[in-house]
């Protein structure tokens, strides 16, 4: 379970008041994950280089730390993805694990928790190409192998994710899976923005927006120069069996009607085969790691 939000932002948008939007919510965010946060920024909405700020602590603490010319690279933002973690896969500690994540031309936020050894095994991805331990860099990596939607129905588990790609410079792609909530709505001022939550939208201060819940098996390309959406696809999501047990944790900081209204809408499918030991003693890891969060 970790925390997704972000803006895409139209030229002429008051810098001032959507860094304060986003501070909100990933102080907001953090009640989906505090081992870890981070963001990061695109100046030139055409440009394919992004500047990551990231560590191993809670938002709050980020933020407060930040330094003058991080703040002033989010003013002068056209696109912003930011990040709040609840480890479930790699050390706490190791900033290989911290998101945003960079794998390849990738640079991307995950929420949720995949078969991470099955996706490598499915694209070839060996564990020297990896910098870190978590399903997110592997995710991550299989985007720079495949094209999107092959591997986000390759990838067995809870999956909501926003990522650029430097072969895409000026696109931003946002994509809900199984099981992991992800919502997007439209400022008034014409900001595009998106959460894990849709509660988080109105206290942050995105006003009279209308939001959006993404359903499962959704891709969506943003024009981040325009801040809109251009284009959509459908894809077929997969869960495991063991993605069950994190139902509560799936849907934290949701009103549970919301929950139930989005858990009656699920279209992924169960993966068909006998789970093997090993992904049983994995998932019943995860288990034991979301009680203790």
């Amino acid at each position: 379970m970790c925390g997704l939000f972000g803006f895409v932002k139209p030229a002429g948008t008051s810098p001032r008041a959507t860094a304060a939007i986003f501070s909100e919510l990933g102080r907001l965010a953090t009640e989906r994950g505090r081992d870890a946060s981070g963001w990061a920024t695109l100046g030139h909405p055409k440009s394919p280089t992004w500047r990551t700020v990231k560590a191993p602590m809670a938002f709050e603490r980020l933020w407060a730390t930040r330094s003058r010319s991080e703040h002033d690279a989010l003013l002068g933002a056209s696109a912003a993805m930011g990040h709040t973690r609840a480890a479930s896969q790699g050390a706490v500690r190791r900033m290989a694990n911290c998101s945003p994540m960079a794998a390849g031309t990738v640079l991307g936020t995950h929420n949720g928790d995949v078969d991470a050894v099955g996706l490598a095994n499915r694209f070839g991805i060996g564990r020297r190409r990896l910098a870190g331990e978590t399903d997110t860099e592997v995710l991550l990596s299989a985007l720079t192998l495949a094209p999107p939607r092959q591997a986000l129905e390759a990838a067995a588990g809870r999956v909501a994710l926003v990522w650029a790609d430097k072969r895409r410079p000026g696109r931003l792609f946002l994509a809900r899976g199984a099981w992991s909530p992800l919502y997007v709505a439209y400022a008034p001022d014409g900001v595009l923005w998106w959460a894990s939550s849709p509660s988080w939208l109105e206290p942050a201060g995105v006003g009279e927006a209308e939001v959006y819940r993404l359903g499962e098996g959704t891709l969506l390309e943003a024009d981040i120069a325009k801040a809109r959406l251009v284009k959509s696809w459908r894809f077929a999501p997969t869960a495991r069996p063991c993605d069950d047990w994190a139902t509560r944790y799936a849907y934290a900081g949701i009103d549970p009607s919301e929950a139930a209204e989005d858990m009656a809408r699920h279209v992924h499918r169960a993966r068909p085969e006998i789970p093997s030991p090993r992904l049983v003693a994995s998932c019943a890891g995860l288990s034991r790691c979301l009680e203790a969060w």
